[in-house]
């Protein structure tokens, strides 16, 4: 006796790659499938390009989220552009025309964000930075120093701007 037949199409794995890039989840894709979340897992099991679909565009945003995390965490540089409207000499015989020109770049540093570095930090080294330590038995030895605390690793001035 043969079930019912498959809402699957062989153009959800393009469609799943594209969401997910987005940032979608299985629940997103079931809403957007008109199918149930079970039915997404059983066709990641049943249509292998669907399930790598799935895998390679979550890869993809998981690693630029990684870098905006990064990125926020240390600080960085961007440039601002500032534009105003200026008129544009026309040709004999035409109408006089305005366009945005670009008057004033201007650098400015965004500073390291504290709370990106501590979510980096508890998920990346949690054995140094969980939010909240055990308490040490008063025969315990302390904690041994993190690696990056000896001084082969510091510089005279402190750590990196």
């Amino acid at each position: 006796m043969a079930g019912r037949p498959t809402k699957y199409n062989e153009k959800f794995a393009d469609l799943a790659y594209s969401f997910c890039l987005l940032g979608a989840d299985d629940a997103f894709l079931a809403l957007e499938f008109g199918v149930d979340e079970a039915t997404i897992n059983r066709w990641k099991i049943k249509y292998p390009e669907f399930c790598e679909s799935l895998k390679k565009g979550k890869a993809i945003a998981d690693a630029k989220i990684v870098q905006s995390l990064y990125k926020r965490a240390k600080g960085f540089d961007f440039t601002e552009r500032h534009y105003e409207l200026k008129k544009v000499k026309a040709g004999q015989g035409e109408v006089e025309k305005e366009e945005m020109v670009c008057v004033k770049k201007v650098v400015k540093y965004i500073a390291p964000d504290p709370v990106s570095i501590i979510y980096w930090l508890n998920n990346r080294q949690p054995k140094y930075w969980k939010n909240k330590q055990p308490d040490l038995k008063p025969d315990t030895p302390d904690k041994p120093k993190p690696p990056w605390l000896t001084s082969d690793n510091l510089d005279d001035d402190g750590p990196d701007e």
